[in-house]
């Protein structure tokens, strides 16, 4: 799951089960550009 947080001061930090969590400039850059379905690969 990607998602923003209300908590960025942990961006960076291992606090989730597997989730990738993004600032809130960079959720809404990846929300304004990157079309429906498209695929998302994470390293």
């Amino acid at each position: 799951l990607i998602h923003g947080t209300l908590y960025q001061r942990f961006l960076g930090l291992a606090v989730t089960h597997g989730c990738v969590r993004l600032n809130d400039s960079d959720l809404e850059f990846i929300y304004n550009n990157m079309p429906v379905g498209g695929k998302v690969f994470i390293y």
